[in-house]
C-alpha cells in the first residue's frame, strides 16, 4: 500500500463516520476509550497501519499518522518488505529479520508516541524489534493487536505440525506483557487449527 491508499481510506472512513458522530470517538488517550465505554453506544476508534509501505520511504510521514489519530504501526504485513521479513515469509524460510530501515521507523514511531504493533511479523523480525525496543527504547511498550499463542490449539484435533503462520510463541507473548503491552488474541477459526 502507498500513502495515496492510506489517505484516500483514511478520507474514506473519517467522512462515513463523520454521518453518525455521535457514534464515534477517535482516541487520543486512555480517558477517550473511557469515555466511549461510559456512554454505551460509542465506539472508540484507534487508527492503525498494517503496514509500513505507506511511508513510501520517508520517515517524516510518520509525524503526520500520529497527527491523524494512528495509534499503532505493523512494519511488515506477513510478506517480506523492506522493513523486515513478515510471519509468511519466515514460515517459508526467509530470515531477513528486521532491517535497518525497520529500526529507523521504529525509532521515528517511538518519538512520535505510536505503538509498534507486532502481529503479522515472523519471529526473527519480531525478536529484533523486541531487542531493539529493549536496548534502546527501556519503558516503551510494544503490542500484540490481533494474534494467537501457537500452544493455544497445539493439541486440537484438527492441528498441523507446524501450526499456522499467524500465531506467536508463549515466550514472545511473555516479552510483550514484560515490556508493559499486551496480547490481544483474535479468534479466527483458521488460525485456531492451524
Amino acid at each position: 500500500h502507498t500513502w495515496e491508499f492510506f489517505m484516500n481510506e483514511h478520507q474514506r472512513w473519517t467522512s462515513i463516520m463523520a454521518e453518525d458522530a455521535d457514534k464515534y470517538l477517535y482516541v487520543h488517550s486512555v480517558r477517550d476509550i473511557e469515555e466511549a465505554h461510559k456512554r454505551g453506544n460509542t465506539t472508540a476508534v484507534i487508527w492503525n497501519s498494517q503496514t509500513s509501505t505507506i511511508l513510501n520511504g520517508d520517515l517524516r510521514k510518520i509525524a503526520t499518522l500520529k497527527a491523524m489519530g494512528v495509534g499503532s504501526m505493523i512494519l511488515s504485513y506477513n510478506d517480506l518488505f523492506r522493513a523486515g521479513s513478515g510471519c509468511l515469509a519466515e514460515f517459508n524460510g526467509n530470515t531477513t529479520g528486521v532491517t535497518t530501515w525497520g529500526l529507523a521507523i521504529i525509532d521515528e514511531m517511538v518519538k512520535n508516541g505510536i505503538v509498534v504493533d507486532l502481529s503479522h511479523m515472523g519471529p526473527l523480525t519480531t525478536n529484533g524489534i523486541m531487542d531493539h525496543m529493549d536496548k534502546n527504547h527501556p519503558g516503551v511498550p510494544y503490542v500484540f493487536t490481533h494474534s494467537l499463542p501457537k500452544g493455544l490449539y497445539k493439541n486440537g484435533p484438527n492441528a498441523t505440525k507446524r501450526g499456522c503462520y499467524r500465531n506467536i510463541s508463549d515466550k514472545e507473548a511473555l516479552r510483550v506483557v514484560k515490556s508493559g503491552g499486551f496480547v490481544s488474541p483474535t479468534f479466527t477459526e483458521w488460525m485456531m487449527d492451524g
